[in-house]
């Protein structure tokens, strides 16, 4: 004898198919899109084609500029929203600094294009080293210009870590020397001691 299949068993059938076809469709344009397509571009750590670029921009820059960044977005919480609401600043990356770039003279900027384009102060960073320094905050920013187009560089003296954009894409390094009293490192020499505008943090 034939049984006749109840007709919701059908509804449900199609709707079964529906959904697979439409998992296997996105899967399909997943595929296309990520494989066709240039991926998002991933920080790169320690870079040597990156930094080489913006080294030789560096060496020959006539505008170099030196820009101080403003209390720390965790420990100094309360100063920053403070000079946020009371001073002129520009942003970096998403980061904040005081709008007008720190004063230099003209053997500052020759010793600042010397440092921070020589390779010897820098080293790779680790990516798998997790330092317990509260998060990545620039207390400075160096930015210049090359052919190619504009570069920063950002100092972190809390994580001792440099972070490097340049218009082929970023990496990030760490610091070699440090700016402890004892270093003659050029971090502690040419901006650690500098400070013009960000306050000293309270006692």
């Amino acid at each position: 004898m034939r049984v006749a299949m109840p007709t919701h068993w059908g509804v449900w059938i199609l709707v079964l198919l529906a959904a697979a076809c439409s998992i296997a469709c996105g899967r399909e344009d997943q595929s296309d899109a990520f494989g066709m397509g240039e991926p998002p571009a991933l920080p790169k750590f320690g870079d040597d084609a990156l930094f080489d670029e913006a080294a030789d921009a560096l060496r020959s820059a006539t505008d170099v500029t030196l820009y101080e960044g403003l209390p720390h977005h965790t420990r100094e919480r309360d100063l920053l929203e403070s000079e946020l609401a009371s001073k002129s600043v520009v942003r970096s990356h998403d980061w904040p600094f005081y709008a007008t770039p720190m004063p230099l003279e003209s053997a500052e900027k020759d010793a600042l294009r010397i440092a921070f384009s020589n390779p010897g102060n820098f080293s790779a960073r680790d990516r798998n080293v997790y330092k317990l320094c509260g998060g990545f905050h620039p207390d400075y920013e160096l930015r210049w210009s090359g052919p190619a187009g504009n570069y920063e560089m950002q100092f972190c003296f809390g994580c001792g870590e440099v972070n490097l954009y340049t218009p082929s894409g970023m990496a990030g390094f760490d610091m070699i020397g440090g700016y402890r009293e004892d270093s003659t490192s050029p971090y502690r020499e040419l901006l650690f001691t500098r400070r013009a505008q960000r306050p000293a943090p309270p006692a």
